[in-house]
């Protein structure tokens, strides 16, 4: 790409254009856009104003993870079969103790990738704040 090609890019087409060269050679065009349109360029403007919200995304995964996890812990099955059977009016099921400590488990992993979640999308959200100061 020529200098003329360059000074002739909308001001963010000219940032992604600028991130793509060499480091040795921005410095050049810089100048040459700054000199045509008044517009100071930098090679970390272009990274600032494209930067995919992975943080924001994996925190809206953990969330949605979380909620299904939980409620599917409360369609976790703690009966089994009564030793008994029904003899002398004990219940055909009943609840396992480790079944019950299952389900919990299963809830607990659940209300923690749901507080994982909201915790990594304000991360997301601080990271993205403070890239635009510094």
């Amino acid at each position: 790409m020529t200098i003329d090609d360059f000074v002739g890019l909308k001001p963010h087409d000219a940032q992604a254009a600028l991130s793509g060269m060499a480091y040795s050679a921005r410095q050049v065009f810089v100048d040459a856009y700054r000199e045509s349109h008044g517009i100071e360029l930098t090679h970390h403007a272009a990274v600032q104003t494209e930067e995919p919200a992975s943080l924001i995304v994996g925190g809206w995964f953990l969330v949605l993870a979380g909620v299904t996890i939980s409620l599917g812990a409360f369609f976790f099955n703690v009966g089994v079969e009564s030793a008994a059977g029904g003899l002398y009016d004990a219940p055909e099921r009943i609840a396992n103790i480790d079944r019950i400590a299952i389900r919990h488990m299963i809830l607990a992993t659940g209300l923690a990738c749901f507080v994982a979640g909201w915790v990594v999308i304000a991360a997301g959200y601080v990271s993205r704040s403070l890239r635009k100061f510094l």
